[in-house]
């Protein structure tokens, strides 16, 4: 049975954040799915130390297959400008983005933040992938030249 401090401390963290819903998953110990600002889920996972919470949520997929080098060459962008989010290719080609935060039971407010910064990322890379820009429109090299690390598979 989980610490009951870890669901209080998430439950507070939804309620002072612009998440919807807090659903926790008996069936997978350690597990919570939270409803994000437009429907979006993010999953929370607490590591197998205790430690930290795994953040995982499902972008969807490129809608113009021509874009995905756009769109690889923002994410390298977006690899560089932040440190605490991922956003990688996982299985079927759905994009995703990982991220973990250290687990203070007396850091509601801090993951309600969080959160909410989660959700902003979430929504970005979601409008991102249902109409990527021109090629010309992102910074840097063009396409072609640009030099684009493989993206991590999960």
């Amino acid at each position: 049975m989980q610490d009951p401090s870890i669901d209080t401390c998430l439950r507070h963290a939804v309620e002072r954040s612009r998440a919807r819903t807090l659903v926790r998953h008996p069936e997978h110990a350690g597990t919570w799915s939270v409803t994000l600002p437009g429907a979006a889920v993010l999953t929370l996972v607490l590591e197998a130390d205790g430690e930290r919470l795994r953040l995982w949520a499902a972008l969807g997929r490129v809608s113009h297959e021509q874009a995905r080098h756009t769109v690889h060459a923002l994410l390298a962008h977006f690899a560089a400008a932040c440190d605490h989010f991922r956003v990688g290719l996982g299985d079927h080609d759905i994009y995703e983005l990982w991220g973990h935060w250290p687990i203070d039971l007396h850091g509601a407010d801090e993951l309600a933040d969080l959160l909410d910064e989660v959700a902003s990322v979430v929504r970005v890379w979601q409008e991102i992938l249902a109409k990527p820009p021109a090629p010309g429109r992102v910074p840097g090299p063009a396409p072609r030249e640009a030099a684009v690390p493989p993206l991590v598979r999960a």
